[in-house]
């Protein structure tokens, strides 16, 4: 646990951004970029042109334009899906940048010093200071209770018109009331950066889910403390745990929720 004054002093930005910035060209073809996102394990790219960042991409409008239109990917440039940066002050504290990721519905941040964008400063890595904070909320507090979830026999199309409508990055597999699986926008990206023609993408889109999923989802308990949570997320890289009632699944915690956790801080 931090004492106040040092907290002050160290949950900045700048002591949770990274320098790691993956960076495109604005007319590379969206499905070169699902390959790179996949190789370099990233969920967000910088869209540059003339030497400068003119927008960002994360793996939910990759996630979208697939929903749109899946054979897109071969033929658009990423430049006309990309979002504006939005940018924050490497001194500002941690609470300022989630309250912006909450606020306006994004998981990353450019981060500036002297005027120029030197950083990047996403949940995963505001997700890190949650364990040396004071915070009593347990699990049930902040988790998504309305959780909604695919079969294993759904497709992986079925799967991404889910994740898309629930804004989320993490869907549960469930089969008899029982959880079976999970699949997440890392899967998505790891079967789309496997395509090579029209044709690929047309099986990929119609993929079953039991195929593809994570048949050894990790949970945690309805009771569990935030901290215990993020721990688990930050150990084991990932975003999202199924929250469970003795076996049954009764919501799902994000690095989302994690963040409303910081922005209510702000």
């Amino acid at each position: 646990m931090f004492e106040e004054a040092y907290a002050e002093k160290i949950l900045k930005v700048k002591n949770y951004s990274s320098k790691f910035i993956t960076k495109i060209p604005y007319n590379t073809k969206i499905i070169n970029v699902i390959k790179l996102m996949h190789e370099r394990q990233v969920r967000n790219v910088f869209v540059e042109k003339d030497e400068k960042f003119i927008g960002i991409v994360t793996v939910k409008e990759i996630m979208r334009t697939i929903e749109k239109d899946p054979l897109i990917i071969f033929n658009e440039e990423i430049v006309n899906y990309a979002k504006n940066l939005e940018e924050i002050s490497n001194e500002e504290s941690i609470f300022k940048a989630a309250k912006i990721m909450y606020d306006k519905d994004i998981g990353i941040l450019a981060v500036k010093e002297n005027g120029k964008i030197t950083a990047k400063v996403g949940e995963r890595d505001l997700l890190l200071a949650i364990p040396h904070l004071d915070l009593k909320l347990r699990v049930m507090d902040m988790m998504t209770k309305d959780v909604e979830y695919v079969s294993p026999d759904n497709t992986i199309f079925d799967s991404i018109v889910v994740m898309n409508k629930r804004k989320s990055r993490h869907v549960p597999v469930m089969e008899n009331d029982k959880l079976i699986g999970m699949l997440s926008s890392r899967d998505i990206l790891r079967i789309f950066s496997k395509c090579n023609s029209e044709e690929n993408v047309k099986e990929a889109i119609n993929i079953k889910v039991r195929k593809e999923m994570n048949i050894s989802p990790l949970t945690i308990d309805l009771y569990a403390y935030i901290k215990d949570a993020a721990n688990l997320m930050i150990n084991k890289n990932i975003g999202a745990l199924p929250v469970l009632d003795v076996t049954k699944v009764v919501g799902i915690i994000t690095e989302r929720d994690m963040i409303k956790t910081l922005a209510l801080r702000a």
